[in-house]
């Protein structure tokens, strides 16, 4: 089956920018504001990724956070009787797992909508007028935030054929959560009249109406709204430089945001980059995203880039217009369904001229099977990369796919190096297959049929720590934490720059839950609950059809207006890739870094002996971490000069 390319505007969070010590931002915010609840109202959020960016060689690389993606869930069975195929599943919210009754799932065909209602337990049944490929276009009840990407953008492809049945498919909509904001001054003091936008993860602005995505700020500086997870907010004020902040796992936890202003001597010149998009024919492309990123490098200190990056929508005529930042410099990328995105790179920041070309693209095809028995996996997701290092990878393509025969494809693709993951509910994420496209117009490259593994297992139980709830004072027994989010921490896969294909539980009323296809390696979880600190636990060792487990975790509660912090022990660093290495940005003062002398601009080649190159960049986190006072050799190359060296650092809890 045939899947167009899902052109970016959203997306992506848990980690491009990976904390070897830490991993969550604790945004500073008053205690008198309260946590509000969830929100009754129906909003909505748009669901578009973002064009992949060519590397700019900076000393400080460009860390985009991604929000993990959910995985794709289904099987099939034949039915001589159904003419034209059919679909079964489920809507369920992602925070509970429960069904949601009365939903309304939109399917489009041939540019033709037609939608059922969820009944009781959030089950639906859609029976196709005619074979061929759907599109689900939107997801929507009252209290959620709908599934609703752009126009002809849906990453969901259903293929319908006669005698074969969907079944199992699971829907997640996420509940209309509404957060407490305020708007602080430098000195941290309430700022009035400020306004606040939302955008979308990675800057863009969000789609979908009703989801309302602008407010100003009351006497005390507080607003409330709703927003998808990882969206990002801009604050403006007369007298200010803009201050922003991203709905990250902190704030996801607390139900609270701060944005704090900057002095305005920070405001920049504003400048314009303006131009057209055109085909291979050089005819106008109406509708294409223009997206420009700034070449600027990160300060050593690693500030989040948080910061929306300019974009724009072209005309009927192809005609673009983009407001940048006054002497930076962008590469600038355009794309659209169905075509090769078109890219100029380094392009000064008041350029009127500019012409992005789209071209035909290639197609990348092939099945995806079960290793074991050879069979078709019916639901999957595809991850298409960009190869721009040795270690790095940036995300071209992504869509998920619910076909019988197991079948993919995703067209668009351009000249350069890939690889292609692709995972499924209840398997691990495949390992990379490189292919390349160096043809000019892209030719198709040979078809890629995919394994998937089951991979390993995990059981647990999460609860509270510091309480006892059995009376025989020989038995120590935690109260159990129910509905707490257990996720497989940073990525699936071992890829640097994707977003993470989500492995992720809830808890039961007992606080037990189980985690399935983890790919093998050494790994790590992260644990959330409402009112806790969260905890991420590392070291576990996953092996192909392994158990690991049961293993129990304790959260700490959180205090009256306390800040949720998310706990883990590592050297107190944070790290992105540079070239063959990981590259040091902030190093907190007293983690194993900072005690070890290492500094902002030094570059770990080797972990424990093994190359980064060699490992990967997952594998190197994740060796980077260990137990509290342990210590792991470190081969550092200087970032003052000279040869590399071995270095000694000893691990720390990290409590940001």
């Amino acid at each position: 089956m045939k899947r167009q390319p899902r052109i970016p505007v959203l997306v992506l969070a848990l980690a491009l920018l990976v904390l070897a010590g830490i991993f969550g931002v604790r945004w500073l915010f008053p205690k008198h504001i309260a946590a509000p609840a969830a929100s009754s109202s129906a909003a909505a959020s748009a669901n578009v990724e973002t064009p992949p960016t060519p590397s700019s060689g900076n000393k400080y690389p460009r860390n985009e956070p991604k929000a993990p993606r959910r995985l794709a869930s289904g099987t099939a069975e034949n039915d001589a009787a159904l003419t034209s195929g059919a679909f079964e599943g489920r809507v369920v919210s992602w925070s509970t797992g429960k069904g949601v009754a009365g939903a309304t799932i939109t399917f489009v065909h041939a540019g033709v909508t037609a939608s059922v209602t969820a009944g009781e337990g959030g089950n639906f049944r859609f029976v196709p007028s005619e074979s061929g490929l759907y599109d689900i276009a939107i997801v929507a009840a009252e209290g959620y935030l709908p599934f609703a990407p752009a126009i002809d953008q849906s990453p969901l492809a259903l293929t319908a054929r006669p005698g074969e049945r969907i079944r199992d498919i699971l829907l997640y909509l996420t509940p209309a959560i509404q957060y407490a904001g305020i708007v602080l001054g430098p000195s941290k003091e309430p700022v009035a009249g400020a306004e606040v936008r939302l955008f979308s993860e990675d800057g863009g602005d969000v789609k979908i109406a009703p989801l309302p995505d602008r407010f100003t700020s009351d006497a005390k500086g507080e607003f409330r709204f709703s927003a998808p997870d990882y969206a990002l907010l801009l604050a403006t004020h007369p007298d200010y430089a803009p201050g922003r902040a991203r709905i990250d796992l902190s704030a996801q936890t607390s139900r609270r945001v701060a944005l704090r202003l900057k002095p305005s001597t920070e405001n920049a010149p504003r400048a314009v980059i303006a131009g057209r998009v055109v085909d291979s024919k050089g005819a106008p492309v109406e509708g294409a995203t223009v997206i420009a990123r700034s070449t600027k490098a990160l300060p050593p200190a690693f500030e989040r880039d948080i910061r929306p990056d300019p974009s724009a929508t072209s005309d009927d005529e192809g005609n673009f217009e983009i407001e940048t930042t006054a002497g930076d410099r962008y590469h600038v990328t355009a794309s659209r369904r169905g075509l090769a995105p078109g890219e100029a790179l380094d392009i000064p920041s008041d350029t009127r001229d500019l012409t992005l070309t789209l071209s035909r693209g290639a197609s990348l095809r092939g099945i995806v099977r079960d290793k074991a028995t050879g069979a078709p996996v019916v639901a999957f997701t595809v991850n298409v990369l960009k190869i721009v290092g040795p270690i790095e990878r940036r995300e071209y393509q992504v869509a998920s796919f619910f076909d019988a025969q197991g079948r993919y494809e995703i067209t668009g693709l351009g000249t350069g190096s890939f690889s292609v993951i692709a995972a499924a509910h209840g398997y691990a994420a495949s390992d990379e297959i490189p292919f390349s496209i160096q043809s000019d117009p892209p030719a198709d490259p040979a078809p890629i049929d995919i394994p998937l593994g089951r991979g390993g297992r995990l059981t647990g139980s999460v609860v509270e720590e510091n309480t006892n709830t059995n009376t025989n004072t020989n038995t120590n027994t935690k109260k159990p934490i129910a509905g707490a989010r257990v996720s497989l921490e940073g990525r699936s896969n071992q890829s640097a720059g994707s977003a993470p294909l989500l492995v992720s539980t809830t808890t039961g009323e007992d606080g037990r839950f189980e985690l399935s296809g983890l790919s093998a390696g050494l790994r790590s979880i992260t644990v959330v609950a409402e009112g806790h600190h969260g905890r991420i636990v590392s070291g576990l060792a996953v092996a192909e059809g392994g158990d690991i487990g049961p293993i129990t975790v304790e959260l700490a509660k959180t205090e009256e207006g306390e800040e949720p912090r998310l706990e883990l022990t590592g050297i107190g660093a944070v790290l992105s890739i540079k070239d063959d290495g990981l590259i040091l940005g902030q190093v907190f003062p007293g983690g194993g870094a900072a005690e070890a002398g290492l500094q902002p601009g030094d570059i770990i080649l080797r972990i424990d002996g093994l190359a980064v190159v060699d490992i990967g960049f997952e594998q190197a986190v994740q060796r980077i971490r260990g137990p509290e006072g342990s210590s792991v050799a470190l081969f550092v190359k200087n970032a003052a000069g000279g040869e590399p060296t071995e270095i000694i650092v000893f691990r720390r809890r990290i409590r940001p």
